[in-house]
């Protein structure tokens, strides 16, 4: 019963982006990108609070409109 309510998502980091699909459906895959850019000439993330927010909405854009949120597990690779 515990599975039906977690969603795991995976998370790639690119440059100034970030591309997030669901595990159990890998072509649900969503390029989301910042206003700004995030990444600087030696990090991946050079530019932290940018890149937050633009994960935040992507996770946001993510979990649905359910009436419960219920917190993913998250899977991050750079």
């Amino acid at each position: 019963m515990n599975r039906f309510f977690t969603r795991v998502l995976y998370i790639k980091v690119t440059r100034n982006a970030f591309r997030i699909s669901s595990v159990s459906d890998p072509s649900s895959e969503q390029l989301f990108t910042p206003e700004q850019p995030f990444t600087a000439q030696r990090l991946l993330v050079g530019q932290f609070s940018v890149a937050q927010a633009c994960l935040a909405a992507a996770l946001r854009a993510m979990s649905g409109n359910g009436l419960i949120g219920i917190a993913p597990i998250v899977v991050i690779h750079p």
